[in-house]
């Protein structure tokens, strides 16, 4: 009897780190895949402005901060372009590990807009 009472514990206790397993990993994908909306936002301003500056710098880690709770942020050198000229941009993003108690994953995204505005 002691048996069978040990192994539905092990059993209910396995199939609850599966679940959480799977949970964990979903939230982190999902956290992961913002990247793409902020990418977008980054990329329209470039082409909207014609390039970066500290201003628009600020605006967009301030997006980051309203949006996304701060997870991302954009830092590169100022740049003006000519028209259709494209732009290399880097954005930093520190997305949390759910259910874990490690730091946060930390990781580059990259991303190429053209500046759409005539000079």
């Amino acid at each position: 009897m002691k048996e069978q009472t040990i192994t539905l514990l092990m059993s209910l206790f396995v199939g609850l780190l599966v679940i959480l397993g799977i949970a964990g990993t979903t939230l982190f994908f999902i956290e992961t895949q913002n990247i793409n909306s902020f990418r977008k936002v980054v990329s329209y301003t470039i082409e909207r402005n014609g390039g970066l500056n500290e201003a628009l710098i600020e605006e967009l880690n301030e997006h980051s901060r309203t949006f996304f709770n701060g997870r991302f942020t954009v830092r590169m050198q100022e740049t003006q372009l000519n028209f259709g000229e494209l732009l290399t941009y880097a954005i930093y993003a520190k997305i949390p590990v759910p259910f874990l108690p490690v730091p946060n994953f930390q990781t580059t995204f990259t991303g190429v807009a053209a500046s759409m505005t005539r000079r």
